[in-house]
């Protein structure tokens, strides 16, 4: 390696063959032992001690960067004794080492291997107790699918076969239970508890743990951006056939309707971050251990045994993701779209965690996807090979001159494991390194092709050279029109099975002023030194283009239907679009086309698109094929949507103001916003009315506002739902989150006209019989994003409806508990405190003894506080001209706090 890259010119590098540690510049001698770094921490030193590490770890940092030589990094291995000795334990093994496995960190199998060990463990110490047995019988479970793909799997007993099954497979929480694997369902693998700690590895290598849950704050980006937490991860999770799983809530909160941001600095792969909180991750869990089962016996053996079943299993869980090219092919291994800081663990995201904006994006084929990964798994004559990255050389240039000072070069290199390499630079500096992938390895022994290449398209400041087979020189240039974030290359290695080597990654980053580079040190230092944990990601997302409004479309069998669909990109950058696997048409130049088959059933056909701007920016959106469907009648000002599981055979037919709508199957739940929508775009504050003559009592329909075209959007319902009035608002995309009131029969019981109202960030719902006295229903604090969507949804019936548009004539006050909540028997606790939303440029005046407000009446401002246990009526107008114009009437039923 040293003759190729003196080759080169006048830079100096590694010449040593002792192994690297976290840092680039930093050799050790290669007689170094495997020891435990926590074998004798309790519970409470814990915290402690490990603040105390990260902290003299970056300071040992320092010190080893003074020992640097100029041009290429370059360390005597004999020069710098570790100042202590844990140090050691996250190293791997010295290339000379004896071993009876193919595995960087460990030289024996440490691990229980319950298929060919099947005696019990028994534990009872402070920490973990209990004993566990083996599962193993003749005629054990294996998942069984049809050849259809995306066939949902079932769990059989199958008597002799060759998929190695569950048996051996052993999950723990590592949050004392907070988090649970509860799938595959019955004693099909070892469930063996729960447990406080992620540090103690000695105990899951005596249970043979394959697959652990964790939750708990600071859990997302810690795994990228603590040094001690990476490496532990690394050594022994990934390489010790564990799959460390974790929510990346405070790290990824994908809330934004404009922007993508987060808090990871660099790409990794060594562990599985779900989006989401709680429990977000074990729905993946759920399938790597579906396909873990089934693979060959001879297969998942050979994996366990060399500590590679984690790595194979999280490399599956990308490769099957069902994405596409825009002509529907699969996608490349090494696209963007397969290596995400975090994922969705359930194809159907449906949480608060989604805005409306990014939601198709996350989305995928649930089914497709787990029948992929056990194809894959169950076709593996071929162990995949495991991907080792190693830096051979690093160095910094600026305008006119090479900067070698070592302090530099120490502050630049932030991290560096098997699988990852973390390198920060300064504005201006370019940045230079060398990295070798021949330290990969294959366990049947299978000659290896290596790659390197840019992980997001749209990085031009990138040069990549091959200096050699296995050895890449990358180039990263500082870009200041690039959004701030990562900059990854990705590596991997192949053989001749169909299923490639993990990715491992070089990450290069750019970051704000005095930002956080290590989650692991103190809040003390971090406060003490100023620094500030700052947004990684704030990438603007590609904004959707379509020629037509709305997002479904009319055809019958045998048509050929087109329409135009694009991304632009507000920072510039080319937008390139993505699909679903397996589903219709193809995109070209902007341009969708797709042909119904003439023997098309009367069906909802969906179709996603998916956009990304090469950078880490993304959006998707759903367009919905509506086969077989009459044609409805509307004016140009108006569209349709479906929503939910609408019926196909709804339809409206409008006549000026007037919408008739007939057919459909009715709606049963009003838990979900399913029907048909009829619907106008609107900005800003709205203030809508509609005028549902006839108390119609066997269908649905209502007048609804929307942030987005999809049933799970956030959103405010009023109408009749088969006889009753009923509000609905749902103030985040999370699922089964909707707060629901019917109007009860006492206040009135034949109100036709409905509204909604948004002011300063509140929602109320109103209905009213004479449009003068307005009954509130309900209201919310729901965060409207950009443009929404408003009209008549209809959910179906066995009658016709007839909806009629209102204008609005008198102002509405809108009122809103302050931090108070309903309990279950619709109570609020005293003091009750309320905020009045007058409408611009009027007085309001209120009672409470269900008397009409008068000029004398108290003056509504600001807040109102109901102080005592009571039936309360309030009803507050809003003046002009000494003239009340309109009236709102609340009702709240306020009992004493309970001691």
């Amino acid at each position: 390696m040293t003759d190729i890259l003196q080759q080169r010119g006048r830079w100096r590098v590694f010449t040593t063959p002792s192994t690297l540690f976290f840092t680039g510049w930093v050799m050790l001698p290669s007689n170094i032992s495997d020891e435990t770094v926590f074998s004798g921490i309790r519970k409470k030193e814990e915290k402690q001690k490990r603040k105390s590490l990260s902290f003299r770890m970056g300071f040992v940092f320092l010190f080893f960067c003074c020992t640097c030589s100029g041009g290429w990094a370059q360390q005597n291995p004999g020069s710098s004794p570790l100042p202590h000795d844990f140090f050691k334990q996250f190293l791997p093994l010295p290339e000379d080492a004896p071993r009876t496995i193919q595995n960087p960190y460990h030289a024996d199998a440490l691990w229980k291997l319950w298929a060919v060990d099947p005696s019990p463990i028994v534990f009872n110490t402070p920490r973990f107790k209990g004993r566990f047995e083996s599962l193993k019988e003749d005629n054990y479970p294996v998942p069984l699918f049809n050849d259809e793909p995306g066939a949902p799997v079932s769990f059989q007993r199958a008597g002799v076969t060759s998929m190695a099954g569950f048996f051996d497979d052993v999950y723990l929480s590592l949050d004392n239970g907070h988090t649970n694997l509860g799938y595959p369902p019955g004693n099909i693998f070892l469930n063996a508890g729960k447990m406080a700690t992620a540090q103690e590895y000695r105990i899951r290598f005596q249970l043979g743990v394959n697959f652990t849950s964790q939750s708990y704050s600071g859990r997302g980006r810690a795994i990228v951006d603590d040094l001690l937490n990476v490496l532990n991860t690394e050594k022994n999770f990934f390489f010790a056939n564990c799959i460390r799983a974790t929510p990346a809530h405070n790290s990824f909160k994908d809330t934004r309707e404009d922007a993508v941001t987060d808090l990871y600095d660099g790409s990794y792969g060594s562990s599985y971050q779900a989006i989401g909180q709680s429990g977000s991750e074990v729905h993946a869990l759920s399938k790597m251990m579906i396909a873990g089962a089934s693979m060959p016996r001879t297969i998942k053996d050979l994996l366990k045994k060399n500590g590679s079943y984690a790595i194979t299993l999280l490399t599956l869980f990308k490769m099957a993701l069902p994405y596409a090219d825009e002509d529907g092919k699969p996608l490349a291994f090494e696209n963007e779209l397969r290596h995400l800081p975090a994922y969705s663990s359930n194809g159907d995201p449906v949480h608060k965690h989604f805005c409306s904006a990014n939601v198709h994006f996350y989305g995928y084929d649930e089914d497709l996807h787990v029948w992929e990964m056990a194809r894959l798994a169950r076709e593996m004559e071929i162990a995949p090979p495991v991907t080792v990255i190693t830096l051979a050389g690093f160095r910094i240039k600026t305008p006119g001159k090479i900067l070698t000072e070592r302090a530099v070069v120490g502050k630049r290199i932030k991290s560096m494991g098997l699988t990852s390499i973390r390198i920060w630079g300064e504005p201006g500096e370019t940045l230079e390194a060398v990295v070798d992938l021949r330290k990969s390895y294959d366990l049947q022994g299978q000659d290896l092709q290596y790659t390197c290449q840019n992980l997001y398209p749209n990085q031009k400041n990138t040069i990549i050279q091959t200096v050699a087979p296995g050895i890449f020189s990358v180039k990263v240039e500082h870009d200041e029109s690039l959004p701030k974030g990562r900059i990854p290359i990705i590596c991997t290695v192949r053989n001749q099975g169909e299923i490639p080597g993990n990715p491992v990654f070089l990450n290069f980053y750019w970051p704000g002023a005095n930002e956080l580079s290590d989650y692991g040190l103190p809040k003390r230092i971090v406060k003490k030194r100023g620094l500030r944990r700052l947004p990684v990601t704030v990438n603007k997302r590609p904004i959707v283009v379509t020629n037509f409004v709305g997002d479904t479309i009319a055809c019958s069998p045998g048509d050929v239907v087109t329409f135009t669909i694009s991304g632009i990109d507000p920072e510039g950058y080319p937008v390139t679009v993505y699909r679903r696997l397996g589903q219709s048409g193809t995109v070209s130049d902007g341009e969708f086309k797709v042909k119904i088959s003439k023997k098309a059933q009367d069906r909802i056909e969906p179709v996603h698109f998916l956009f990304s701007d090469g950078t880490g920016g993304y959006s998707g959106t759903q367009i919905k094929l509506c086969i077989g469907k009459a044609q409805d009648v509307l004016d140009n000002n108006w569209s349709v949507s479906l929503l939910g599981q609408a019926s196909l055979h709804s339809q409206v037919a409008q006549e000026g103001v007037y919408f008739n709508f007939t057919g459909g199957t009715a709606v049963k739940s009003i838990r979900e916003v399913q029907g048909l929508f009829v619907f106008q775009k609107f900005q800003g504050n709205i203030d809508l009315v509609a005028q549902i003559p006839g108390n119609p009592t066997q269908s649905a329909l209502g007048l609804l506002l929307t942030n987005s075209l999809d049933y799970f959007s956030r959103s405010a319902f009023t109408g009749f739902f088969h006889g009753r009035v009923v509000a609905r608002l749902h103030g985040s995309e999370r699922k089964n989150k909707s707060r629901i009131n019917f109007l009860p029969n006492t206040i009135s019981d034949k109100p036709e006209l409905f509204r909604i109202v948004t002011r300063n960030g509140y929602t109320g719902v109103f209905v009213s019989e004479d449009g003068v006295t307005w009954t509130q229903l309900d209201s919310m604090k729901i965060k409207w994003f950009r443009q929404t969507y408003a009209g008549f949804l209809y959910g179906g019936g066995d009658d016709s409806v007839i909806g009629r548009w209102v204008k609005p004539e008198v102002p509405l006050v809108l009122v809103h508990p302050i931090g108070a909540r309903k309990d279950k028997k619709g109570n609020y606790h005293a003091p009750l405190q309320l905020e009045v939303q007058s409408p611009k440029g009027f007085v309001s005046y209120y009672t409470l003894d269900g008397t009409e407000p008068t000029r004398e009446s108290l003056e509504a401002q600001g807040i109102l506080e109901l102080t005592h246990p009571g039936k309360y009526q309030l009803r507050l107008a809003s003046f002009e001209q000494n003239k009340a114009v309109g009236t709102t009437v609340v009702f709240y039923s306020v009992v004493s706090r309970k001691k």
